[in-house]
């Protein structure tokens, strides 16, 4: 069957309907919230990167170990030597550096002479003898492990630590800060951090803040540095 259009008088009263069923106000506008826009990034390199290898590999080579004091990370905390620092301390750093340490990777007192510095991992400070040439000997030698790891030193001025406090003046002295592999790993992501910050207009920090932090690993217990901005 045919469908027809509807008669006009139907469609008449089917207009009659009042205007508000057909004609609502339209929906209030909800502002946009706009989140302000973060600096860009850009360009950028690590921070720190114009102080490494200021003190130059021929003058650390001739200061060697123990010219100036040492800041180590222990369980207990960050040492100077045998002093205790307390978990904190402050630094203005001159220089950092890497250094690699190769090692035979054993514990016995025999195993502890043979290990050497090298700070391109090329040559062995000191001798010059190759540290390819090197590692090969302790491994005919029977130190089936022995290998070259990555450290790092930074010399720095000490400003204060936590036990005593701001350091007058006279008081402040330079200081050998040994970076352990798992050390060096955090401040060089500091580097990377402070790095962006720094691209997005943020002032070069003249101090930096270093605590030390128990960690362990495979069942070994070891203090670590981390680094932020004092």
């Amino acid at each position: 069957m045919a469908l027809t259009k509807p008669t006009a008088p139907v469609f008449e009263e089917m207009n009659t309907q009042p205007e508000t069923l057909t004609s609502q106000p339209a929906p209030a506008q909800v502002p946009m919230v706009t989140k302000p826009a973060l600096p860009s990034v850009g360009v950028f390199r690590s921070a720190l990167a114009d102080k490494q290898d200021v003190l130059k590999t021929e003058d650390v080579e001739a200061l060697g170990f123990g010219t100036f004091p040492r800041m180590t990370a222990d369980l207990g905390g960050l040492m100077l030597d045998k002093d205790e620092l307390g978990k904190t301390a402050r630094i203005e750093i001159l220089s950092w550096n890497l250094r690699y340490v190769i090692t035979p990777n054993s514990n016995d007192d025999e195993a502890k002479k043979h290990v050497k510095v090298s700070y391109d991992n090329q040559t062995i400070s000191g001798t010059g003898e190759s540290v390819q040439d090197y590692i090969a000997a302790l491994k005919a030698a029977g130190y089936d492990k022995a290998s070259s790891k990555l450290y790092g030193d930074i010399w720095a001025n000490l400003v204060a630590y936590e036990k005593k406090g701001d350091l007058k003046p006279e008081e402040v002295k330079m200081v050998q800060v040994q970076l352990s592999p798992q050390s060096l790993q955090q401040f060089k992501r500091y580097q990377l951090e402070q790095g962006v910050r720094e691209s997005q207009g943020m002032a070069v920090p003249r101090y930096i803040t270093v605590t030390c932090t128990r960690q362990e690993f495979n069942g070994n217990r070891f203090g670590r540095m981390e680094f932020s901005i004092a």
